[in-house]
């Protein structure tokens, strides 16, 4: 259970205030390059380091159609065309994070305990008026796999390098990507072939669960 800073307890408590409420949206759009919008607000804000950009934003609440993820949608003002050309070049943000916090205009220096949301972008459209996000909450449950581990026989499922999963054994560093076969483990370091994670032995055209 989350527990709020204090402060904003006493100002989601209190009978009348003169500050407001602000959903303050983070959305990733490149690896380490950020949207940030201000959202129920008429001016910029100003909070954590960072210059959230005030925007007419839509907010809809959860839904869940049977057998689905519960999807949410956001909604941007798009008349002035920026987020339509980030649209256009990074795939409709699609499959990047976006992130909710919930501050107060009264203590914009709070950047702890206050309401966090975080969301994958799983869909995407713009028109003239709107750029159009649908939100979910990744990985979907329906799409995992399970038994986790499947035994297959040029494949390996160890992460790559030793440095994301342990279990893989190469540390060198001469090479930055691995596509997983055996062939490659052994071009990375011969010696890491005995710890292939993939199960050779198994046979042609069988996976083992």
């Amino acid at each position: 259970m989350l527990e709020l800073n204090a402060n904003l307890i006493a100002k989601k408590n209190a009978v009348a205030d003169a500050g407001a409420w602000v959903w303050l949206i983070q959305a990733r759009y490149a690896t380490g390059l950020y949207l940030r919008f201000a959202a129920n607000q008429n001016a910029d804000v100003v909070w954590n380091g960072n210059t959230w950009q005030w925007m007419p934003i839509e907010i809809g609440t959860m839904r869940q159609e049977k057998g689905a993820v519960p999807t949410m949608t956001l909604r941007v003002l798009n008349a002035n065309k920026m987020l339509q050309a980030y649209m256009e070049q990074y795939n409709g943000l699609v499959d990047q994070p976006v992130t909710f916090y919930g501050v107060h205009s009264g203590h914009l220096t709070v950047t702890t305990n206050l309401p966090t949301f975080a969301f994958t972008v799983v869909g995407a459209s713009v028109n003239g008026l709107w750029a159009q996000f649908s939100l979910s909450v990744l990985p979907n449950p329906f799409n995992q796999p399970d038994p986790k581990d499947k035994m297959l026989k040029n494949f390996c499922r160890f992460g790559f390098p030793h440095s994301v999963d342990a279990r893989c054994p190469y540390t060198a560093g001469t090479y930055t990507e691995c596509d997983k076969t055996l062939s490659d483990c052994r071009t990375r370091n011969a010696a890491a072939a005995s710890r292939f994670g993939g199960f050779p032995a198994i046979g042609l055209n069988r996976i083992y669960v």
